[in-house]
Parts: C-alpha cells; sequence; structure tokens
C-alpha cells in the first residue's frame, strides 16, 4: 500500500481516546526525490479527502458515520520543508470537510 498505491486506504480506525475516526497515510518513501514524493503525497491525501467528503465510511462502519475524522501520516523518514507545508496547506483545505491533517515519524 502506502504511496504506491494512492486510491486506497492504508489503515483506518476509531482512535478510543478523543473519539475520532484515523484514517492512516503510510510513508516509507525517502525524499531523495522530492518532487515525486510530494506529487504522490498529494494524491494520497486527495483520495482521502474524497473517501470521508463522500461517506464511504458509513459503508464500511455505519458506527462512525458521524465521528470526527483526521489523517495521520506516519512517515519513515522525517518530512522535508515542503512536505511540511503541503500538510499545513492540506489541513487548511479538509477543514471545510471535517478531517484535520497531522503527521508523525515512525521511531524504529
Amino acid at each position: 500500500m502506502s504511496l504506491d498505491n494512492t486510491g486506497s486506504i492504508d489503515a483506518l480506525g476509531a482512535d478510543a481516546s478523543d473519539g475520532e475516526m484515523v484514517l492512516s497515510i503510510v510513508d516509507g518513501w525517502d525524499w531523495q526525490d522530492e518532487r515525486v514524493h510530494l506529487l504522490a503525497l498529494q494524491s494520497k491525501l486527495n483520495a482521502y479527502f474524497a473517501f470521508v467528503e463522500s461517506n464511504q465510511i458509513a459503508e464500511f462502519e455505519p458506527a462512525w458515520r458521524d465521528m470526527g475524522a483526521r489523517v495521520e501520516v506516519i512517515f519513515r523518514h522525517a518530512p522535508s520543508d515542503n512536505a511540511v507545508a503541503l500538510l499545513k496547506t492540506a489541513d487548511f483545505v479538509a477543514e471545510p470537510l471535517g478531517p484535520r491533517v497531522c503527521y508523525r515519524v515512525h521511531q524504529s
């Protein structure tokens, strides 16, 4: 999955601590080709936003229909400055849809 398949949801679950639906993007790519990486990440984010906006979650798990949502990007490699800027822009753009966008770097 991950960025290699931008049309799929990598992981989906409910966070019991805050009652939000969490859609996770698993990003294992390095930043050697930043342009390609950013385009793939943007594509993946757009697919996640479309999933939320179309309310497909209700088909998957009806109990999650009215939950708040967040898209969490889990990076294997620390994101570049441009990636952080992309995520901030995505968070702003997604605000009317409801999901917020956040990220973390996986500590192995």
